[in-house]
């Protein structure tokens, strides 16, 4: 199954965009809760409060960084919660373009979901992954309107 792969130009230098990728308050307004610290080779966990498709209330997501190139790269194991020993790797790219970042998301090892669950898991998070990145957007640039 092939990678994700998103795309997206935020207004704001690639040195503010990547503080919405490590620091706890600004990524819980776009993605998920932080608990624990983004460095690199630590692990920590994202949490999604909130309901869920399949009615529960959290989703934990335990990820270790894998690799972390201050202010351009964050690269990471992404379990999810319901498919426990199952790794995909999630990472963050960011490029200068002018005044703005261009950010490419690819979420990749999706051969290692069971093949039961591959498909539906893809899409959700092709779709997760969507809505994320447009918050994110629109995060960046209503706090730079507050500033």
């Amino acid at each position: 199954m092939q990678d994700i792969v998103r795309k997206i130009r935020i207004e704001a230098p690639v040195e503010i965009v990547w503080r919405y990728l490590v620091d706890a308050e600004k990524l819980q307004r776009w993605l998920m809760r932080l608990e624990g610290e983004i460095a690199p080779g630590r692990s920590f966990q994202l949490i999604y409060d909130g309901p869920t498709p399949d009615g529960t209330t959290c989703f934990v997501h335990p990820c270790t960084v894998t690799e972390m190139t201050p202010p351009t790269r964050l690269a990471m194991t992404w379990t999810y919660s319901g498919l426990q020993n199952v790794d995909t790797l999630v990472s963050f790219d960011l490029k200068a373009d002018g005044d703005a970042t261009e950010l490419t998301l690819t979420h990749a090892g999706w051969d290692k979901v069971p093949e039961a669950v591959r498909a539906a898991q893809h899409a959700d998070y092709d779709g997760g992954w969507a809505e994320g990145l447009e918050d994110l957007v629109r995060q960046v640039a209503a706090d730079r309107r507050k500033n």
